[in-house]
Order: C-alpha cells, then structure tokens, then sequence
C-alpha cells in the first residue's frame, strides 16, 4: 500500500457542495471550511482523505462521500 502525504500537493481549488466550502488538493485531499458564525465542528479545518465506511466501499468526510467533493472541485472553474 502505497502511503501519500496529504501535503503533497501542486494544485488547490475551492468548491461548493452541498452548501458547504471544501477546499480540495490535487493529491485528493479535502478540508471542509468552518461555517461562518456557527460552531466549528471535529471534521472542520482538517486536511484529510475521508475514512472508510462500514456500509459501502467509499471513503467519506463525516456523511458525503469524498470523490463527489474532487470531482465538483475538477469540474469548477
């Protein structure tokens, strides 16, 4: 298994999904940005690739599935 730092990186977008910021690497790591006067929650500010779930064989960051994140991100401008 081959083991990628998450701050590898040459390229960084930002996208909207699901009326949230995400702000996405070219390596595939994703940060959620806090929402603006609203409580920070544990997944937000934190570089990561997702965790596995239990029910399908896709990574996720808290309940949206991270490679529908990347591709907003590679689809936007």
């Amino acid at each position: 298994m081959t083991i990628i730092d998450e701050n590898s990186f040459s390229e960084e977008k930002q996208c909207t999904y699901k009326e949230e910021l995400y702000s996405v690497r070219d390596n595939g790591a994703v940060l959620r940005h806090s929402r603006q006067r609203k409580r920070v929650r544990p997944n937000d500010n934190i570089w990561t690739f997702g965790k596995e779930n239990k029910s399908n064989a896709y990574l996720h960051l808290s309940n949206v599935r991270i490679h529908r994140i990347v591709a907003t991100a590679c689809t936007s401008s």
